[in-house]
């Protein structure tokens, strides 16, 4: 039996910081072989005017219009996750380019279309240990985070990447096609129309018997978990669709 696992994330969001840390050591403590399990990472923009070539839908809403309780929501959510990143022992430098920033007047987080790119990249290469684009995203958050390196600067970026074992070049080629910026947002289209993906991180498990990508490789089971969720959580759930993946192999073999 396989396990695939789909993940959206932003690079500037927090919780995907914390959900990615989660979801790590709820791998680790799951019994599963753990060259059984794939990872996919798909980007998604939590403030999509966040990117450079963003264009407005619409106008934006007139001050007197806004909800007065939108503000003091932020300012809750952006407090209980510097909790939580505190309680997992997860860095948090605080500034006013972060989310979780409990400044009022926080500024809008970093484009992170660069860092997407790069992890687009990577993850399509297969020269490299099928690991390396999962800790890359580990490095780029950590970096983002922790340490208030600029991810929009790509010289940062080809460091993080050459720390993680990409080679210099291949991560400058991250950034040289068009067709990869067109890849990128339609995947990120796909996700917010089609995959009706509305918040990150974003969990889709996927049990098969066979492994991701290959002939016959229909789910068993298939489920959702959305938000950075305990690890415990994580736990358990997996568990719980092991379980009933097993379930249906056997109704499946019967039947033949």
């Amino acid at each position: 039996m396989h396990l695939h696992i789909d993940l959206w994330i932003d690079i500037t969001c927090p919780w995907c910081y914390l959900g990615k840390h989660r979801l790590d050591k709820a791998l680790q403590q799951f019994d599963f072989p753990s060259q059984n399990i794939s990872i996919d990472f798909h980007p998604f923009y939590v403030n999509p005017a966040q990117r450079a070539d963003y264009t407005p839908p619409f106008r934006p809403i007139p001050v007197e219009f806004m909800d007065p309780n939108e503000e003091a929501a932020k300012k809750e959510k952006g407090a209980r996750v510097k909790v939580e990143l505190r309680d997992e022992g997860l860095p948090l430098a605080v500034s006013k380019s972060h989310p979780s920033s409990s400044t009022p007047k926080s500024s809008s987080p970093p484009d992170s279309t660069d860092s997407h790119l790069l992890l687009q990249h990577v993850s399509s290469l297969s020269t490299l240990p099928p690991s390396t684009p999962s800790t890359l995203l580990t490095h780029l958050l950590a970096a983002h985070f922790a340490h208030h390196v600029p991810i929009t600067s790509r010289t940062e970026l080809i460091r993080i990447a050459k720390e993680c074992g990409v080679p210099e070049e291949e991560a400058k080629k991250a950034w040289r096609s068009e067709e990869a910026r067109e890849r990128l947002a339609a995947r990120e289209k796909e996700a917010r129309e089609e995959r009706e993906v509305t918040g990150v991180p974003w969990y889709v498990f996927r049990f098969t018997s066979t492994q991701a990508g290959q002939p016959s490789d229909e789910p068993l089971i298939e489920f959702p978990i959305v938000g950075a969720q305990d690890t415990a959580v994580l736990i358990r759930m997996l568990n719980r669709g092991k379980d009933r993946a097993a379930k249906e192999a056997e109704r499946r073999r019967a039947k033949l």
